[in-house]
């Protein structure tokens, strides 16, 4: 999915006493586990639980019979809703603090008791994960820990990967009795009233053979850790040969040549010409090129170039950006395969001295790209990392009982985000797509005519084997996530009090995205009105630390940011620091006058 995000409506979740968490041994499971498990060490596992509570989780086994059948045998339950929300991306990490902040109005005075489940420990503030590849910023910053997050708040958290979800029997469901139960890869079940899936997207393979095994994404903090590393690799490998080949070198005219023809130039590719592709191609450049380094950075777009849905100036400024960066884009070309990078130095551009001498420094990354130009032609091209952007895989497993879109495998939701056939189960960010119905209007004063969105979603479903759908209505956008949580919590309330639920209301409210440090380009939703620059840059600093989810990790990162602003003037002075880090001009008088000024105390 698409790595833009912008700035809405404020989250300020209750305050709670902090719970103490309990650890334990962590699981990640699956095929996104399985592909990166040379990447990542082990995950902490907390979670935030009461085990006399009626949410505790209770041993589950195949041999023991189905869920449903267990839950049915137990005493009814005469406690608060139980909502169990899947996935702590934006859509479901957001849900959870909405409900859990939603103090009043619940029935019998009674909130909820909300479970976040999710097999990583950490959220991810995806749109700013650029912000690790070029390590301007601290993982804690971008990826905080779910235990520090929910700790204001009574939200049980559970680090664990969710092997099915159960629901009550259908003969069984009613005002009464409804929920189900979900199976934990820990061997644990939880039951739940209401549960809202928001696993999310993952970037998929786009059919690309080996692209899955040998390319990169952007899509985790262990990704952005694995690429950091990467560009770190090749700039290591840059300085070694620029050193031999000074070492080397009899006189300047033989080290001009030799420097010109045989050092190492890193070699990046990125696959894909829309926000994510643009955007990493342009952190990446900026990164190797600093202070006037050589290196080499293909971005593969299709035949529409770069951006080709973006506003008209924003996708102007970003050309301008990318082109001052030194980025080729390939328009029209197509990756057909990655392969694993060749190791005899006959099979690549280095020199074979270079080679064996500067081993050790190898990018881990290094792969052979397959590509298709515009022109018809096949190539083949070893680059020191592939970078992915394209492709998108729904992350609901086919097991999950709901009705989905054959194409995309996206759970089928009616306006107000309930699952097709379910009135307890909402879904919201990358894994729901809405369903437009005129059967599913005002029938019910809750969910309208039920019977009538099946029927609909059903036919849906079917008839995309036949023929390929329409576009979704909604972008894979944090923007959406963000949205949809507001009225998933409410619609939640609503279910619960017997109360009209809130159809889903899209507002597209801009979009940001970085080429660089501070560089930025957002295009605002009046017209064909863009910020770029670094005015832009500080616009969207400004509003993604709005968007984050809790006050308390808010102020924390406002004042990382004026701490390191500080110690910039400190060491380089108010006009070194604008022209380093900022990229501005500053007018010798303005320099002059800053070296009349008395400097402050610490400074």
């Amino acid at each position: 999915a698409a790595m833009t995000t912008h700035a809405l409506a404020r989250i300020a979740p209750a305050r709670a006493p902090a719970k103490t968490p309990e650890r334990g041994a962590s699981s990640l499971g699956g095929r996104y586990a399985a592909r990166h498990a040379h990447r990542r060490g082990s995950v902490a596992r907390a979670a935030f639980e009461d085990s006399s509570e009626a949410t505790a989780s209770t041993s589950w086994s195949p041999s023991s019979g189905a869920s449903s059948e267990r839950a049915s045998a137990r005493a009814p339950y005469a406690g608060p809703p139980r909502v169990v929300v899947l996935g702590g991306g934006f859509g479901g990490l957001y849900t959870a603090l909405k409900l859990d902040a939603r103090k009043d109005g619940w029935k019998d005075d009674a909130p909820p008791r909300v479970t976040l489940v999710d097999r990583a420990d950490r959220f991810v503030f995806k749109p700013m994960l650029y912000e690790l590849v070029n390590e301007t910023m601290k993982d804690w910053e971008v990826c905080p820990s779910f235990e520090d997050l929910l700790r204001p708040t009574e939200i049980r958290f559970k680090n664990a990967a969710v092997v099915d979800v159960r629901p009550n029997d259908e003969d069984k469901r009613g005002p009464m009795s409804r929920g189900g139960v979900v199976v934990l890869d820990d061997d644990a079940t939880l039951e739940y009233d209401y549960l809202v899936v928001g696993v999310g997207a993952a970037v998929g393979d786009g059919g690309v053979p080996g692209a899955a095994e040998r390319a990169v994404p952007l899509n985790s903090l262990e990704d952005a850790r694995v690429l950091a590393g990467a560009l770190r690799d090749m700039e290591t490998k840059r300085s070694a040969s620029a050193r031999m080949m000074t070492k080397n070198a009899d006189d300047e005219s033989r080290l001009k040549k030799e420097t010109e023809e045989e050092v190492y130039v890193p070699k990046v590719a990125v696959v894909g010409g829309g926000y994510s592709g643009c955007e990493l191609a342009g952190v990446v450049a900026e990164r190797l090129c600093r202070n006037g380094a050589a290196a080499r950075v293909d971005l593969f777009a299709s035949a529409d170039g770069i951006l080709p849905s973006a506003p008209r100036g924003q996708r102007e400024s970003t050309q301008k950006r990318l082109e001052k960066l030194g980025v080729t884009v390939l328009a029209g070309a197509r990756a057909t395969a990655v392969r694993g990078a060749p190791e005899s130095s006959e099979e690549t551009s280095e020199p074979r001295s270079f080679k064996a001498s500067v081993r050790f420094v190898e990018p881990s990354t290094r792969a052979a790209l397959a590509w298709r130009g515009a022109d018809g032609d096949e190539r083949l091209e070893v680059y020191d990392a592939v970078c992915w952007t394209v492709g998108s895989t729904c992350q609901c497993p086919p097991s999950w009982p709901f009705k989905r879109c054959d194409r995309t495998k996206k759970i089928l939701v009616d306006s107000t985000l309930s699952a097709a056939g379910y009135d307890d189960v909402f879904a919201v960010g990358d894994v729901a797509r809405i369903v437009r119905s005129n059967a599913a209007s005002s029938s019910s004063p809750r969910f309208g005519d039920k019977g009538g969105f099946e029927e609909y979603a059903t036919k849906e479903s079917e008839s995309f084997a036949a023929a390929p759908p329409s576009p979704p209505d909604l972008p894979s956008t944090a923007q959406v996530a963000f949205q949809q949580a507001d009225y998933a919590s409410w619609n939640v309330w609503a279910a619960v009090a017997n109360k009209p639920a809130l159809p889903f209301k899209y507002q597209h409210i801009g979009d940001m995205m970085t080429t660089g440090s501070f560089d930025a380009a957002v295009a605002l939703p009046v017209g064909d009105a863009t910020i770029d620059g670094v005015a832009g840059a500080l616009l969207r600093r400004a509003a993604y630390l709005y968007r984050m989810p809790t006050d308390e990790h808010r102020v924390k990162l406002a004042g990382a940011w004026l701490v390191n602003a500080a110690e910039a003037v400190k060491e380089k002075g108010a006009a070194g620091a604008l022209e380093e880090y900022l990229g501005l001009e500053v007018p010798e008088e303005l320099k002059t006058l800053e070296k009349m000024l008395p400097k402050p105390p610490g400074f």
